[in-house]
């Protein structure tokens, strides 16, 4: 190995394990990596002269030792060095005008009111109250309507009236981090405007080459789009430019069902197929050309090397017409670096390009080392260098066909790169696809052919004029063709049974102990040592892929409350003391967003939720989103929907809480019952009683009038009320008599409020402890019969952060502040009063 592959992997090791040595500095980190770095070239320089064997294996460990830690400098240094300015570190609070530079094409944005249209716009100064400040970083902007006028990248803009925040992400445990996410994409703020509210400063101003690359990117697609059909010209779409605007969701879900979404994603298997493609087809058309067109002096410049060249700039124009994204950018460097090396002559290989890649890239940005897409493409890249490698060769192959030796390497491959990728996929999507290895081997030999061949024809029909465009009809034919076979082999696959279940997320010591083992197979030079490793890796496999037993939950004697923060959608979790389970889907989403599939199911998951006795769904809209979550990923008993709750009293626009309720459904659990009630006026609410405590939890829209008489009952030690009644005065007015020990809030809103009522409500839903799952994290209630602080309690989430500095995450207890819960906290107990 290369002195530097020890550098890589030190460093490597350092960004996963997250560590820094106690009481060491990120400066004295940089210094002690900086003194051990030098040793480590000053033993290699001996290493000339013959050292014994403890000299030898003294040169590795100093450099890893280097790697490691610079690992835990590196990111302290990267904080440090963003400037007080930065929209990461000062984001001002309340409406600004903002001054900057478009960065990228509008994109289009399918929002609740039809198209939204969304800005990035490189921030150059904002406007606070009447003064001009500097600002840097990058802003990505909603707008309400489409645009009057067309934008292009490069104007200058001014946008009045912006409200920035940092970008939405759910504060629920293990969670996905879109934040974080966000910022490795390079936006640090979102905001909403109106399309009225931009002013065009200067059209053109800045970035004239990638102006002139989004104009290419833009001609291809539309080539594309008028010459293949609908749903071909969507999927290649994807996979040769990664605009995903005209893929039908319903494609999208069979790609995933069958493990082959990530050809929808560009990353560095497509980056792979165009370089194996020119590589190729460059090296067919060098050697037949004359000797006397490749000279030898000053250096040697054979066939293979001139396709080397050519194959370097076809690898840097994919990149950037398909976006730049992280994933192309970090394959492409891998690429470039390994041609670069051909061509020089240099020793190193497939590998050590590898490893320079990671290195390169995680130099840039430490982040991109929790990646999902950086883990599976370099899992994938090097399991293929490994098994192309260390692989068994087949006997006598010269004797074979060619076509059955290719076909036979081919499965090997694939096999080593599904068994190499399956605990990634647990560990970020808690999914198994049994389906995917024979939807992977029949789709990709297809993709191979169709993303470089996509990419030249789309690329030759945005150079030519319209009128020679019908010069490429035979292609765009071959072209609908393979897209279309690759269409039905997934609706194929996604409709077999069993293809895909659910499993638990594996720990860190499973998943070490499986690429421990995997590496043995793929590297130990023994073949007991190989054949170890290959029975403890497929072991390993057996363990995290089985799926969860969908046996009953164990009683555990208490009623629990689930509280996900599920941004403006309506959900929360009942779990009785018998181990049943209720979803409750209030509704309220909207825009488009899937908020079970992409943040409620992969929660339940990671926490080993495995059943659920029924789920009451309120709104039509999101009611079979819910159920196919749930009983996919999960048993479900049964479903109540919309029919059955009317939950939007029989048409109501504002349901109320007026009138006699009545019970329409109804469970127990000795000693839990749990009922839900629903007023004449159009709202629901479930009833949580267990031995002396007493929750109220309204599901649902709830904006219309309210008497407070009319509750089932009185003394509730937990109630959650919609953010309509919240702002209600004689809603406060009754929680302040009430005083429970947590009111919680559901994300249903009223009406826009005047500045001075809106400080005042504000006040007094302070006073009274409000909590708000979007805002401030995921909330649990538990109860074994005593009220909150008496056998009872309720915690919430606090999310781990990396900006402006590293917290980690974990569970906290809640206590409210306000007056009435510190009177409700100090009521004697009555088992205890003598």
């Amino acid at each position: 190995m290369h002195p530097l592959d020890f550098l890589t992997l030190g460093y490597l090791g350092a960004l996963l394990a997250e560590v820094l040595p106690i009481g060491l500095e990120p400066a004295g980190a940089v210094l002690l990596a900086a003194l051990l770095l030098g040793a480590g070239a000053a033993a290699a320089w001996k290493g000339r002269a013959r050292l014994h064997r403890l000299g030898r294996l003294a040169v590795p460990l100093l450099l890893a030792a280097s790697g490691a830690l610079a690992g835990a400098a590196v990111p302290a240094f990267h904080r440090w060095m963003v400037p007080s300015h930065h929209l990461l570190k000062n984001l001002p609070y309340g409406p600004v005008n903002l001054i900057g530079h478009l960065a990228q094409p509008p994109e289009r944005n399918q929002g609740r009111t039809g198209q939204r249209p969304r800005l990035t716009v490189e921030v150059e100064r904002l406007v606070v109250r009447g003064v001009e400040v500097p600002a840097r970083g990058a802003a990505r902007i909603t707008l309400a309507a489409p645009l009057a006028a067309p934008l292009e990248v490069g104007d200058r803009l001014l946008i009045r009236g912006v409200r920035l925040y940092p970008p939405r992400r759910y504060l629920n445990p293990d969670g996905f981090d879109y934040r974080e996410f966000m910022r490795l994409l390079g936006v640090h703020a979102a905001g909403f405007a109106q399309p009225r509210a931009i002013t065009r400063l200067a059209p053109r101003e800045e970035a004239a080459w990638r102006r002139a690359l989004f104009g290419v990117r833009e001609r291809m697609r539309a080539h594309l789009s008028a010459a293949l059909p609908g749903d071909a010209a969507g999927l290649l779409e994807v996979m040769t430019i990664g605009v995903r605007e005209e893929l039908d969701p319903e494609i999208r879900t069979a790609f995933r069902l069958t493990g082959t979404a990530h050809l929808l994603a560009i990353s560095g298997l497509h980056v792979g197929f165009i370089a194996a493609f020119f590589y190729f087809l460059f090296r067919l058309i060098f050697r037949r050309l004359p000797p006397a067109w490749f000279p030898y002096r000053p250096f040697v410049l054979t066939p293979d090397k001139a396709a080397s060249l050519g194959t370097i700039p076809m690898i840097v124009l994919f990149a950037l017409l398909s976006g730049a994204r992280v994933s192309t950018v970090r394959a492409a460097i891998m690429g470039v670096a390994y041609l670069t090396a051909r061509v020089l002559e240099r020793k190193g290989g497939a590998l050590h390009s590898v490893l320079l890649a990671a290195l390169i890239i995680l130099l840039i940005e430490p982040g991109f080392v929790w990646d999902a897409g950086f883990q599976l493409s370099f899992v994938a890249v090097t399991a293929i260098i490994l098994a192309a490698m260390r692989g068994p060769k087949p006997e006598r192959e010269w004797e074979k066909p060619r076509w059955r030796v290719w076909l036979a390497q081919f499965a090997r491959v694939q096999l080593v790169v599904s068994v190499a990728v399956a605990p990634l996929t647990a560990w970020h999507f808690q999914e198994a696809q049994v389906i995917g290895l024979l939807a992977n081997f029949l789709l990709i030999p297809i993709a191979s052919l169709a993303v470089p061949l996509a990419f030249l024809i789309a690329l030759a029909g945005s150079a030519l004029p319209q009128a020679l465009e019908g010069l490429l009809a035979p292609f765009d034919g071959a072209l609908a063709l393979l897209a279309r076979a690759m269409i039905l082999l997934t609706r194929w696959g996604a409709a077999i049974p069993g293809g895909s279940w659910t499993v638990p997320s594996p720990s860190r010591g499973t998943m070490a102990l499986f690429f421990l083992m995997f590496l043995m197979a793929l590297g130990a030079r023994r073949a007991a040592f190989r054949k170890a490793g290959w029975a403890g890796a497929l072991a390993a496999i057996a363990w995290i892929l089985l799926p969860f037993p969908m046996s009953a939950p164990a009683p555990t004697g208490r009623t629990t409350l689930l509280l996900p923060d599920a941004g403006r959608a309506d959900i929360f979790l009942v779990r009785l003391p018998d181990g049943r389970g209720f979803a409750v889907d209030g509704g309220g989403t909207g825009g488009g967003f899937d908020t079970w599939g992409n943040v409620v199911a992969p929660l339940l998951r990671r926490a080993g939720e495995r059943r659920w006795e029924a789920l009451f769904a309120f709104s039509g809209e999101t009611a079979p989103l819910a159920a196919r979550e749930l009983g996919s990923a999960m048993r479900l008993g049964r479903t109540f929907g919309p029919e059955f709750l009317e939950s939007q009293g029989e048409g109501r626009r504002s349901p109320g809480v007026t009138g006699r309720p009545r019970a329409v459904w109804e469970t127990s659990a000795p000693p839990a019952r749990l009922r839900l009630w629903r007023w004449p006026g159009g709202a629901a609410a479930f009833e949580v009683e267990h031995g002396g405590d007493r929750w109220l939890l309204f599901a649902g829209r709830a904006s219309g009038a309210f008497d407070a008489d009319s509750l089932p009952g009185r003394g509730y030690d937990a109630v959650r009320l919609p953010e309509a009644l919240l702002e209600r005065a004689e809603v406060l007015d009754w929680l302040a008599r009430e005083r429970p020990a947590a009111l919680l809030a559901s994300p249903w809103r009223g009406g826009r409020l005047p500045p001075r009522d809106w400080r005042e409500i504000r006040a007094r839903q302070s006073a009274l402890g409000l909590y708000r799952p979007w805002r401030l994290g995921m909330a649990r209630l538990e109860t074994g019969g005593g009220a909150i602080g008496r056998g009872g309690g309720m915690a919430r989430f606090e999310m781990a952060a990396s900006w402006p500095k590293a917290i980690p995450a974990r569970w906290t207890a809640w206590r409210p502040a306000g007056p009435a819960q510190r009177a409700r906290a100090e009521e004697p107990d009555p088992e205890e009063d003598p």
